[in-house]
């Protein structure tokens, strides 16, 4: 259409590294990342995947100039191109994986074979991040979501679904989980985000004089800083 014009936003349609059983088709994502047309996989993202295999194997491609959540008639803007990426370990984190971080946003993506499925995985992941990783009881971690949380499919075209909840990083650094800025925290990928959120969480109960409480939480801070030393 002549009269239309849409403003490119390049992203990366597959990238997963090597399953940890059988062999997966390139087009059916799933835990290992895969075919998940997640429109946020783009330039100064950061996607955290599991590794299953020695080397990983990271692979990408599908690449589209734009894309609309949902690839509802099986394709974005397909086109060739070429990728460059920073790839890091990390180790002995308890990320929902694969989990993916912009400027804006941090998203639990996860892939299953209904829409139900994967937006009720999504979801759990998400709230699973907010207590393991910010400390948030459950019942905060799930009122949050519902208040804040934003849940898209990123895809409903291929074997399995793929969906996403979102939660921007300014409502974090509210709640006292991010005490890093968004650019440093993407700017040192291989540094575990875990690692700030712990030291946060402390910060939060010095400041509440609870003295056993905030003793015990410095000491969970220096063991995960700790730990980061030893593999980074």
């Amino acid at each position: 259409n002549d009269q239309l014009t849409l403003p490119a936003q390049p992203m990366i349609g597959v990238i997963g590294t090597a399953p940890a059983g059988e062999a997966v088709a390139t087009g059916t994502p799933d835990a290992h990342g895969g075919n998940m047309d997640c429109k946020r996989i783009g330039a100064g993202s950061v996607l955290y995947l599991p590794v299953n295999v020695e080397g990983a194997l990271l692979a990408m491609g599908d690449l589209h100039a734009v894309m609309g959540d949902g690839e509802v008639c099986v394709c974005g803007a397909e086109i060739a191109g070429s990728v460059t990426v920073r790839v890091s370990v990390v180790k002995g984190q308890p990320l929902p994986l694969p989990f993916l971080v912009t400027k804006e946003h941090a998203m639990a993506i996860y892939s299953a074979e209904g829409l139900d499925a994967s937006a009720q995985g999504a979801t759990l992941r998400m709230r699973s991040f907010l207590i393991d990783c910010a400390g948030l009881p459950a019942h905060e971690a799930g009122m949050l979501l519902s208040l804040a949380g934003d849940l898209r499919i990123c895809q409903a075209v291929d074997p399995n679904k793929t969906c996403r909840m979102e939660m921007k990083l300014s409502i974090l650094e509210k709640e006292h989980v991010l005490i890093c800025k968004v650019y440093f925290c993407i700017s040192i990928a291989p540094v575990s985000i875990c690692m700030f959120y712990r030291f946060c969480i402390a910060v939060k109960y010095w400041f509440s004089f609870n003295l056993f409480t905030t003793l015990n939480v410095f000491f969970q801070f220096f063991i995960f800083l700790f730990r980061n030393i030893i593999y980074c």
